[in-house]
């Protein structure tokens, strides 16, 4: 039995308080159930590095320490994102 891969991490830079933070880890939860992506929250509230690298556009979503999306996300879009950047990497572009 070949093992299975892991879904990709995306990891969602959020403070508490943001909704369309909270949206979005909604949106979400559906990839996440299904087994597509998994999510890891990190708060940046208190974060003098994170908040000035996203205080001013969170909700970010992130994978590899590339930047997916970030402000109002689509998630589709963001998730389509994904997919076009892993297909490249495993094709070695």
């Amino acid at each position: 039995m070949v093992p299975r891969e892991e879904p990709p991490l995306l990891r969602l830079y959020t403070r508490p308080g943001c909704g369309l933070c909270h949206e979005l880890e909604q949106a979400l939860a559906p990839a996440v159930a299904r087994g597509r992506i998994r999510i890891e929250l990190v708060d940046i509230h208190g974060n003098q590095e994170l908040e000035e690298a996203y205080g001013s556009c969170i909700p970010v979503l992130a994978w590899r320490g590339r930047v997916l999306a970030k402000g109002r996300i689509n998630p589709e879009e963001a998730l389509a994102r994904l997919e076009r950047w892993r297909a490249r990497e495993e094709a070695g572009a």
